[in-house]
């Protein structure tokens, strides 16, 4: 009888634990990408101020960052707005990376892996980061 009703909660625990780990791991793959990004336009913008409003030159920078089934597509990056404070001391600029499941090439694996309640759509992982623009 306990183990009919020990086997489910076990399931059930073991299940949670494997999730959290992979919002763990997505969004530790997330800062890492806002921190690339990030780091890359502050680089960009001595050699091309331009790329403040340049938003081809933004995408060319985002090209350039991935990471094998976490960043797969320039759709997870934005600059929000106010990401490029030209009148801070120092001026820098702000990246969001927001994990997209489904997105790109090849598409970024569902999360949660298991939804049995269909809340996936309710769940976002991003992170940002912010630099100090290279003059």
């Amino acid at each position: 009888m306990s183990l009919a009703t020990l086997t489910p909660v076990l399931l059930a625990a073991t299940l949670v634990v494997i999730e959290a780990s992979k919002v763990y791991s997505i969004g530790t793959s997330m800062m890492n990408g806002a921190n690339l990004a990030a780091a890359s336009l502050a680089n960009y913008y001595h050699t091309n101020p331009a790329v403040v409003t340049d938003t081809y030159a933004q995408q060319q920078v985002f090209n350039n960052i991935r990471i094998s089934q976490m960043i797969a597509s320039n759709r997870q990056f934005s600059i929000p707005p106010g990401g490029w404070n030209l009148t801070a001391n120092p001026p820098r600029v702000t990246v969001v990376c927001t994990y997209l499941p489904g997105q790109g090439t090849p598409a970024l694996p569902a999360f949660p892996t298991v939804d049995p309640l269909k809340l996936g759509s309710k769940f976002t992982i991003s992170e940002s980061a912010t630099y100090a623009l290279k003059q």
